[in-house]
């Protein structure tokens, strides 16, 4: 199983935590980092492949995505790319998670299955993520996986619908309010 990271090259540690986690889980991860693009290494034609190829997109949305332009316009570029590959024929099941630390940053996702809120200096939620990995790699390893009902993550945790804006998506957070990832208006649990 492989999964795609989109971030931003200054969050390192982030990147070098969830590498681990997904390590453990046995999840392959594939990374582009822009300075790739620019020295020739890699190809936009080969992050849309990495993309297509994977089928979790762990999109970790932090204040280095959100200041730098250039890395806004490639991580909604390749928010696109995972929702289109899931989207439009041939479909490809494709799960699209987006991260985001509890001090939630002004900027809309327009596509997201699963949204967690969470402290990246909190050893808990590190194991929570994980956790969240190695059921959705054990859960699509099987052979008909569509067959074995709800999904661990759709289990875990809360479908919301937004009253704003419409968007679904489950929370697999514990929070009583939070902005809604997609249009930014608060969401109370309550």
């Amino acid at each position: 199983m492989e999964a795609f990271l989109s971030h931003s090259r200054k969050d390192i540690e982030l990147v070098n935590r969830i590498y681990k986690a997904c390590s453990r889980a046995n999840i392959k991860v594939n990374i582009a980092e822009f300075e790739e693009l620019e020295a020739g290494r890699l190809t936009a034609e080969e992050i849309v492949d990495m993309i297509h190829r994977s089928r979790l997109f762990l999109l970790f949305l932090t204040r280095n995505v959100v200041d730098s332009i250039y890395t806004q316009n490639w991580v909604i570029f390749e928010l696109g790319c995972a929702y289109g590959a899931k989207t439009r024929p041939p479909a490809i099941l494709k799960d699209i998670y987006v991260f985001e630390p509890f001090q939630q940053i002004n900027y809309p996702i327009p596509y997201l299955d699963y949204y967690i809120l969470f402290d990246p200096e909190a050893e808990p939620h590190w194991g929570f993520i994980e956790d969240i990995l190695i059921t959705e790699r054990e859960y699509w390893s099987r052979i008909f996986p569509l067959l074995f009902g709800q999904r661990p993550s759709d289990r875990i945790g809360i479908r919301v619908r937004c009253g704003e804006c419409g968007s679904t998506y489950t929370l697999l957070s514990r929070v009583e309010s939070f902005l809604c990832p997609t249009c930014r208006k608060e969401v109370s649990l309550r």
